[in-house]
């Protein structure tokens, strides 16, 4: 299988201090099934949780990252905790998400402040750099992909992967937040895009996904390892 020209992102994300340890069995079940670690989107703010939990998150980011799982910066709080001026879409963002497209419609000052301060999160957690920035359900802004790629970091849209010298087709297969009667149309969708040679598919799991769907996921990874082969950020 590892042959195959095709290739296929798999990537875990909305790890954050609160569920960091509930779900480490659920990345350890998918690990097993794809054969290998995968890329794990952090939500990175850490201010209203304790000293303990603190110590005990980075301890474990840093598990991760020695098992060779990608560590991924995704957004700052992942909620929009704050009030900024938005544009008319942004505002459609935020009611569509529930308040978790925090980057959305925001203008440039506000959204570079808003990664600058994602980033302090970020190095707060003793990591290295981050290679990759996902802004929340990928909702955006003008502003932020060129910002991020002046941060040295690859950028992840809703249909696209960037970095400073090529832009990647992506799209994203990812069920979270769908009504009941779209689930099986975006299972659907996810199979057909495993088999399309010009882009590389994205499989987008989030926590809210299990239990509910495991076996429709189980068979999507099943799917991708028969057509492709897993791809790593770093090597985009």
């Amino acid at each position: 299988m590892w042959n195959k020209k095709k290739k296929c992102l798999l990537s875990f994300h909305d790890i954050s201090i609160e569920n960091f340890d509930t779900i480490s069995l659920l990345l350890e079940e998918i690990r097993l099934l794809a054969g290998c670690p995968f890329a794990l989107l952090i939500i990175p703010d850490t201010k209203n949780a304790s000293v303990e939990r603190i110590k005990a998150f980075k301890k474990q980011l840093k598990e991760w990252r020695e098992d060779g799982y990608e560590i991924l910066l995704h957004g700052c709080s992942h909620l929009s905790t704050e009030s900024h001026q938005r544009s008319y879409l942004g505002q459609i963002a935020q009611i569509l998400t529930h308040r978790e497209a925090e980057f959305a419609g925001l203008n440039q000052k506000d959204s570079l402040i808003l990664l600058q301060k994602a980033l302090d999160f970020w190095f707060f957690l003793d990591l290295d750099s981050p290679e990759v920035f996902i802004a929340p359900a990928w909702y955006d802004n003008p502003f932020l992909a060129s910002q991020v790629l002046m941060q040295e970091m690859r950028y992840e849209g809703r249909f696209t992967i960037r970095t400073k010298k090529k832009i990647y087709f992506s799209v994203a297969i990812s069920f979270a937040g769908l009504v009941k009667p779209l689930v099986p149309i975006a299972f659907f969708f996810g199979h057909l895009l495993l088999r399309i040679p010009f882009i590389i598919p994205r499989i987008a799991l989030h926590p809210v996904d299990f239990p509910t769907h495991r076996e429709q996921i189980h068979n999507l990874i099943r799917s991708a390892l028969n057509q492709s082969h897993w791809l790593r950020y770093k090597d985009l």
